[in-house]
């Protein structure tokens, strides 16, 4: 990983991790089609619910993001995966989001979908896991299974256990230790999330910086 990436800046392990796992992802020429980039990066919320209350998510205000359990559509995955074909696209998908994309009910074979196009991977709350669910997933074609766990430490051992249990590759699930608390903006890199949330010690947002986000990462809600 490029050293200059993290000048100034002295990030947890758990965001250490996230950047140089997505750097392998996003750390090359651009790709463009008719003059126009195209993201290398693209997230998915695949559905408006979650099962937790985390005070650094806007899903923490439901007059701000209500819980609507409105889901993606596979014609969605469907038509996506047409208009990327014709246009070469050659980056990742992630499904994330406000929501918690395993309570959809039909994810596996939007995931193999799209999986012919790229790697996709997927972030939990590990909630609704089982050792039995993480090897559906790995045969679905997904490329890496993260878990954020806000619990505790105990967390840990819990889920190695799943994942010998279910008998994937070492490297599938990936566990991030996200139980930190407010003081240490829970081990995550916080924004206001355009406004919705003030959680933690976020830094003054300069409105003259540069942004890149829109370069190369795109995201597509539920509808």
């Amino acid at each position: 990983m490029k050293k200059n990436l993290l000048k100034n800046w002295n990030p947890t392990e758990t965001r250490l991790k996230n950047i140089e796992r997505k750097v392998r992802i996003l750390d090359r020429n651009a790709q463009f089609h008719n003059s126009v980039p195209i993201p290398s990066w693209i997230e998915l919320n695949v559905i408006d619910a979650c099962n937790r209350s985390c005070s650094f998510c806007p899903k923490a205000d439901p007059d701000i993001a209500p819980n609507t359990y409105q889901k993606m559509t596979m014609k969605l995955i469907d038509k996506l995966f047409e208009d990327l074909k014709a246009i070469n696209f050659e980056g990742a998908f992630c499904l994330s989001g406000y929501g918690e994309p395993t309570l959809h009910n039909n994810l596996h074979p939007m995931i193999y979908k799209l999986s012919i196009l790229g790697a996709v991977e997927l972030i939990t709350n590990g909630d609704t896991l089982s050792p039995k669910k993480i090897k559906n997933f790995y045969e679905a074609n997904l490329s890496k299974l993260i878990v954020s766990m806000y619990d505790g430490e105990h967390q840990t051992e819990k889920f190695k256990k799943m994942e010998e249990e279910s008998g994937v590759p070492k490297n599938f699930l990936v566990l991030r230790n996200t139980w930190y608390k407010d003081e240490d903006n829970f081990g995550l890199l916080l924004t206001n999330r355009a406004g919705t949330n003030n959680a933690g010690h976020q830094p003054k947002v300069n409105l003259n910086k540069k942004c890149f986000y829109p370069a190369y990462t795109s995201v597509i809600e539920w509808n």
